[in-house]
């Protein structure tokens, strides 16, 4: 399962509404969320792909930290 993570409510509900449409709610999901404050798991995610948004951020260390936090060991992130 993939899961994308948005701070707009209106664009995670678009996704949402478009992924069940093409019956893909088996295989992704969007949830609001901070990308600085990930509520995943420690080393819990195979794989972290950011696109966009990071440049928008005034605090990149954060991001990074979170996505690296979520990673199982030997994952990759992608930007």
């Amino acid at each position: 399962m993939s899961t994308g993570v948005n701070i707009s409510e209106y664009q995670v509900y678009r996704t949402n509404l478009l992924n069940r449409k093409a019956g893909l709610m088996e295989q992704c999901r969007a949830v609001t969320g901070d990308f600085t404050k990930l509520e995943f798991d420690d080393s819990s995610v195979d794989g972290v792909y950011a696109i966009e948004a990071t440049c928008h951020t005034n605090d990149k260390d954060s991001v990074y930290s979170e996505a690296f936090r979520v990673l199982k060991p030997g994952a990759y992130f992608s930007a």
